[in-house]
């Protein structure tokens, strides 16, 4: 019985360790409302600074990105950077929306 509470519990506390931060969806452009193709996606751990960098992407011709921190154990913001030539850089931490509007400079 001793042997079947310490599984148990040893299960439920490992099982408590990992957490994920995730986000997907489209970058359309704010004003032509179609998807924006190029857009290079940045994901970072709680700030935007290099040795928080966790993965790197750039959108297709449908705008889809993705991007996560990856397992952090204890949860932790995903922070994330888009960015294009001629368009305002837009920054976003936890992402709701699956929709990233981005407006040209």
């Amino acid at each position: 019985m001793k042997n079947l509470l310490f599984f148990c519990l040893f299960g439920l506390s490992i099982t408590g360790c990992d957490c994920w931060k995730g986000a997907h969806g489209i970058v359309m452009d704010n004003h032509t409302k179609k998807p924006l193709d190029s857009v290079l996606v940045k994901s970072y751990i709680n700030t935007i600074d290099l040795s928080n960098f966790t993965y790197e992407m750039e959108t297709d011709s449908t705008g889809e990105y993705f991007g996560t921190t990856g397992n952090t154990g204890i949860c932790k913001d995903l922070v994330m950077v888009f960015s294009k030539e001629a368009y305002q850089e837009y920054k976003i931490i936890n992402p709701q929306s699956d929709t990233i509007w981005m407006e040209k400079k």
